[in-house]
């Protein structure tokens, strides 16, 4: 067998780890289940990290980091406007896969109950609502610029992307159409004015 860097292992370990959870849940992804999953021994995973939870306090901050390479890959053109935006971004999000979505609720309900982990969260939606906003601002055309308050669209936007994604989750993908959801948050964007 092959030597692989106990870096690249840890990653290995970590998209294991989602893959599990997204089937299984955080109780039922024993770290066996992990090692077996990355295709790798039981004894490397105890190696890279000291224990399951440790892997999961990294999975938190590796789904974090996901979720900021998803936002910044998003091609918004400066100027386009930020109904154009915000369509975009909907969509985007709605089509990350379903397994991903799963163990990402999956592990930050564990993260939220967990001590060490518990303001990971909190954190994680700090970066997204500047992320987003940061998104829309470059989006917006200079009349937005001056008229609307960035940071209260992008918290309303994940709200919307969160919700789309949970009910997506539960009920299938045809929950809702990606028309009903750009209308939803077209009716957004008018509550969104600077005071």
């Amino acid at each position: 067998m092959a030597h692989v860097p106990a870096q690249e292992r840890r990653k290995q370990f970590v998209e294991a780890a989602s893959r599990v959870i997204s089937e299984k849940g955080v109780s039922g992804a024993t770290t066996r289940a992990i090692a077996q999953e990355a295709g790798a021994a039981l004894a490397s995973l105890h190696y890279v990290f000291n224990s399951k939870e440790d892997l999961l306090v990294e999975l938190v901050r590796w789904a974090a980091d996901f979720n900021q390479n998803v936002i910044a890959e998003t091609p918004l053109p400066a100027g386009s406007g930020v109904a154009t935006a915000a369509r975009t971004i909907l969509l985007m999000w709605r089509s990350v896969e379903r397994p991903l979505v799963f163990s990402q609720f999956d592990i930050l309900l564990w993260s939220m109950r967990t001590e060490l982990t518990k303001n990971e969260s909190v954190l994680l939606y700090e970066r997204m609502v500047e992320q987003f906003g940061n998104l829309l601002e470059h989006a917006a055309t200079p009349k937005e610029r001056k008229s609307l308050d960035f940071k209260r669209l992008a918290v309303r936007l994940i709200v919307i992307c969160d919700g789309v994604q949970f009910g997506t989750l539960c009920a299938g993908p045809d929950y809702i159409s990606d028309a009903e959801v750009v209308d939803m948050f077209d009716s957004v964007i008018k509550t969104a004015v600077k005071t």
